[in-house]
């Protein structure tokens, strides 16, 4: 049984990732579409609903993170990480969807393939950060 009400675990060695490596049919074989709270209030969550509504998939909310800038620690994951999350916070603080827009920022700018790869890489280290420092995203 899913349920994407429990807690977001902190343990990063302990998940799964999933790689298709085929076609999928939305409507046949997607059951849920679980989001990250950060999106909450975007564009993100207008295409999240049509997508669901149109496939007949159950749009699912986890609790999101977010973390101050100030509480990126240095002995984790590298010590530039407190200078590159200062670099792409939005009101100095890190979330899903920021990190997504940092990403983006990265592709359309970076046209060196392998300083793109890196910064890619110092955007994954962040988000294992935001997740195993990052405070549940409160709603209001």
């Amino acid at each position: 049984m899913f349920t994407a009400n429990r807690p977001m675990s902190r343990n990063l060695d302990h998940y799964i990732e999933v790689q298709i490596h085929t076609e999928i049919v939305l409507s046949q074989d997607v059951d849920y579409l679980v989001a990250d709270a950060a999106y909450r209030g975007t564009a993100y969550e207008t295409v999240f609903k049509k997508l669901c509504t149109s496939n007949s998939i159950e749009l699912l909310w986890n609790e999101g993170r977010a973390l101050a800038v100030e509480a990126i620690p240095k002995n984790f994951r590298g010590p530039e990480m407190p200078a590159i999350g200062r670099e792409i916070a939005v009101d100095h603080k890190i979330d899903a969807s920021i990190l997504g827009l940092a990403e983006r920022r990265y592709r359309e700018e970076i046209r060196d393939e392998a300083a793109r790869i890196d910064k890619n890489q110092q955007l994954k280290y962040l988000w294992h950060i935001l997740v195993k420092y990052g405070q549940p995203i409160v709603l209001v």
